[in-house]
């Protein structure tokens, strides 16, 4: 606040930068997008730094959490050129991922799995161990709709990776993923086991958006094991924390599911409106 209040340009990018995972992992998306936008509009931020392009590359993950993708891929775009100009591989790895995960959510299949594949080589190639765990994770989340086995891999390795770096935020994410693969072959114990394990891991970190993955995905368990009332408390719980962190794409997969739930139920006046609210979202996105 005081670099932005100061007009200490330099700083406020340098900072914004630097903070981006913090407020990922924290769950703040309003408060990350805010800070990187003003930082960005300052007098003189204009510069040509490698700050400034994570900045960039801040910026657009935050608006693509938030439901904004013309923002978010402007920004990324934006991000992705300065990090060429720089030399930057690192900033370059990054703005292939997020680009990837922009393409996912858009329903771009293809161009999504390219980005990503993109991702996982320039962090192999520069030895960045974190970034690649975490790559590997999402091409496994990229891959898992069409090609299961190959994301267990995926996933696989990043467990292996995270675990040996002692991240407990990092491990919670290809076990989710593991869990997915498991739900979708009906193997609904183990799917509850590593989801639990993912939701034990985001409570003791205070990861309220891991946190609502997590109940989410516990919720969809429940769902399709047939616990009806189980699977409305978890995705209750797990879309009041997408609203509280304002991840509007996976509020209205919540909705969604939720309206799936009620339709099960035979409610189907709740059922319509969950759905509405949904289908308004995604319009919007």
């Amino acid at each position: 606040n005081w670099a932005i209040a100061s007009g200490e340009t330099d700083l406020a990018l340098r900072l914004t930068a630097v903070l981006y995972w913090s407020w990922l992992q924290l769950g703040q998306f309003r408060e990350g997008r805010q800070w990187s936008e003003e930082a960005l509009a300052l007098p003189r931020g204009t510069g040509r730094s490698v700050a400034r392009a994570r900045t960039l590359l801040a910026a657009g993950s935050f608006a693509w959490h938030q439901g904004d993708p013309v923002a978010a891929r402007g920004r990324l775009a934006e991000g992705e050129e300065l990090s060429a100009e720089l030399g930057d591989r690192q900033g370059l790895g990054l703005a292939a991922q997020f680009l990837g995960l922009l393409a996912l959510s858009q329903g771009e299949y293809a161009a999504a799995h390219a980005r990503l594949v993109e991702s996982v080589a320039l962090f192999r190639a520069i030895g960045d161990d974190w970034n690649l765990a975490n790559a590997l994770f999402i091409l496994g989340d990229a891959m898992a709709r069409d090609d299961p086995e190959a994301a267990r891999a995926h996933y696989e390795e990043s467990l292996a990776r995270f675990r040996r770096l002692g991240d407990p935020w990092g491990i919670a994410w290809p076990l989710t993923g593991l869990g997915g693969i498991a739900l979708h072959r009906g193997e609904y114990a183990t799917a509850r086991t590593l989801f639990a394990e993912g939701l034990e891991l985001r409570r003791e970190l205070c990861d309220r958006w891991g946190m609502a993955i997590s109940l989410t995905s516990l919720g969809e368990v429940a769902r399709r094991d047939g616990d009806l009332a189980g699977a409305a408390t978890f995705l209750a719980d797990g879309l009041a924390l997408f609203r509280e962190v304002g991840d509007q794409e996976r509020v209205a997969w919540a909705l969604h599911v939720l309206g799936r739930v009620a339709e099960h139920q035979e409610n189907t006046t709740g059922a319509s409106a969950y759905f509405a609210e949904s289908l308004a979202l995604r319009r919007e996105q």
